[in-house]
């Protein structure tokens, strides 16, 4: 079943992105008849305390016409069906790299602190949508104190919803820790309009297994997961072998989700990255 992207606004913010600079026109993406739309992106966005976040498009990785000129939408979600704002970038070169940073987003909105979603569709205002129809977008992840530092792609997906991007309901995650070190934290992005029911089995390397109990995420936000809290007993089975084990994920709705292992004496997050859809027919 396709899910409809929440509608466009009627209104948008232009700004620009140099900070300082003066706001440019609305960049408008290339007409063609029956030409499809540029893809989304879909990531995790935050700003709270010595966490930071920054947005990082890449447009030399789509095109090699350093002269091409793109634009970027960034629409930020926080749990309701319309975006709490929006940012139409200016026009810039195919050789520059766009980046927002976290702080401008709490600028706009007058807040201290933002932790939600963030989807980026980055259009040529010259050509019509390649065989790939998205720019490539990273996301930066880093803390003041050095405990935390990442950087992941954007998540694709089509009509608002992963469904036609991810093959099937699983996801599965190959090195979960649970022991005296470290101890691992999934992160899963619903961005559906509706909850989300999941629930997590844990193996152990002889295939024993222990399960969450199914768990609701509510609609448009991120949802972080310690995996010893969702699932008692899972320390104590991976303890008896090596304190290491595996991860298979089951939701209604496809889900983005990425895996955060860390470090339990000095509180750095030593893993941050993406889980992997199984591919061919439903593992049920």
């Amino acid at each position: 079943m396709a899910i409809a992207a929440p509608p466009r606004p009627t209104t948008a913010v232009t700004t620009p992105s140099v900070p300082g600079a003066a706001p440019g026109p609305v960049p408008r993406r290339v007409a063609g008849h029956g030409t499809p739309d540029w893809l989304p992106t879909l990531g995790w966005f935050v700003e709270r305390g010595n966490l930071h976040s920054r947005i990082n498009v890449v447009p030399l990785g789509n095109s090699r016409v350093l002269t091409e000129r793109f634009g970027v939408t960034l629409k930020f979600f926080r749990g309701a069906a319309q975006p709490v704002h929006v940012v139409i970038s200016e026009p810039f070169a195919g050789d520059n790299t766009f980046r927002f940073e976290g702080r401008q987003l709490l600028d706009a909105l007058g807040v201290d602190e933002f932790e939600g979603l963030v989807e980026i569709t980055v259009r040529s205002l010259e050509n019509p949508p390649r065989a790939f129809a998205w720019a490539d977008s990273w996301l930066e992840f880093f803390a003041d104190d050095g405990t935390f530092s990442g950087s992941v792609p954007g998540f694709v997906f089509k009509g608002g919803t992963t469904k036609r991007v991810m093959s099937g309901k699983w996801q599965h995650w190959p090195g979960v820790a649970a022991n005296d070190d470290y101890t691992t934290t999934l992160l899963l992005l619903n961005y559906h309009p509706r909850p989300v029911e999941t629930r997590v089995d844990l193996f152990a390397p002889s295939g024993r297994m222990v399960q969450s109990t199914t768990l609701t995420l509510a609609p448009h936000l991120p949802h972080r997961i310690d995996l010893e809290e969702a699932t008692p007993g899972l320390r104590a089975l991976l303890a008896a072998e090596g304190g290491y084990g595996s991860m298979r994920i089951w939701s209604t709705y496809k889900l983005p989700g990425f895996v955060m292992i860390r470090n339990r004496r000095s509180g750095v997050t030593v893993s941050f990255d993406h889980t992997v859809p199984f591919a061919g027919p439903p593992v049920d």
